[in-house]
């Protein structure tokens, strides 16, 4: 029994990671047209990041810290994990607004995506943990499948160059962790402070499977359309997705990339708004459900 509640808590730990790295990249990556190497550069910086923290977050939890620090340190940290939901939050809203509600003011569909976010982030750690899990293997599916799909799109030439070392390969390898790792860090802090016991194993284990599933994205995106191009598009991978076709059937496939989107953006930001809450009702503001709400609604606007 022990050990097979040891292994669901890895799981939940892997799924929810990976849902977080995942949806760091899959709207705008890649995020250099030089090289990919940069990506694996960032990844393995992002591997001991995470590894380590596990283990001092772990050992964190069972010290006792000082009372005012530990309450400067919740606000700090919420801060930063609003600040994560609200770029995810505005990102994802306004590439919906790009690509398919363009006829809708984005007031609206932040509103819509917000109260989404705000149901997510005042349900329980089990909800979070399960719809996490399930999130994992739906897109676990889905990207490898679009992959196939397109198939026939691809120009293997593309790749030709994309392993160089370029002149910006250190600038390129930062901006690759900046923008597709580091945000990942309210998932490893929300499980290791509130959520499951977290080992760094699952934590490197979500990273491996996030990067694993951005690689398929990346990967899709550049024989398609070859780096150069894919790094000045807006929306690259629904970019290419648009035009897979199965038969005279099936002409809109990207509509399985959308439900990735959806659900990698809403554990993003749901996660990072309910650590927030979590956090600060730890500094003194107990209701976590309304300031759960006040965040919500104050991204809409901001």
């Amino acid at each position: 029994m022990e050990t097979e509640n040891k292994r669901s808590t890895v799981l939940y730990n892997v799924s929810l990671i990976a849902a977080f790295s995942l949806a760091n990249g899959l709207i705008a990556a890649p995020f250099s047209k030089d090289s990919l190497l940069p990506y694996f550069a960032a990844l393995g910086g992002a591997l001991c990041l995470a590894a380590v923290l596990a283990a001092l977050l772990g050992r964190f939890k069972a010290r006792n810290i000082n009372p005012f620090l530990t309450k400067i340190l919740c606000v700090v940290i919420a801060a930063a994990s609003f600040a994560a939901a609200l770029f995810s939050l505005k990102e994802y809203c306004g590439f919906i607004y790009d690509t398919v509600l363009y006829r809708s003011g984005m007031i609206s569909i932040k509103a819509i995506f917000a109260f989404c976010v705000f149901y997510f982030a005042v349900s329980g750690s089990g909800a979070v943990y399960k719809f996490s899990l399930f999130s994992a293997v739906a897109v676990s599916v889905i990207l490898p499948l679009l992959f196939f799909m397109s198939l026939k799109t691809f120009d293997i030439k593309n790749l030709s160059g994309v392993f160089s070392f370029g002149d910006t390969f250190l600038k390129d390898s930062e901006n690759y962790f900046l923008r597709m790792f580091l945000p990942t860090l309210p998932a490893v802090g929300y499980i290791a402070v509130f959520g499951k016991k977290i080992s760094p194993g699952g934590a490197a284990g979500g990273v491996i499977l996030g990067a694993a599933l951005s690689l398929i994205v990346l990967f899709d995106t550049v024989l398609s359309f070859g780096l150069p191009l894919s790094a000045k598009l807006d929306y690259p991978y629904i970019g290419d997705i648009s035009t897979v076709t199965v038969g005279n059937l099936f002409t809109r496939m990207d509509g399985f990339a959308y439900i990735a989107f959806f659900v990698c953006h809403l554990i993003k930001c749901g996660v990072s708004i309910k650590l927030a809450a979590l956090l600060l009702s730890k500094a003194g503001i107990k209701n976590k459900k309304i300031t759960a709400g006040i965040m919500s609604a104050a991204a809409i606007f901001l």
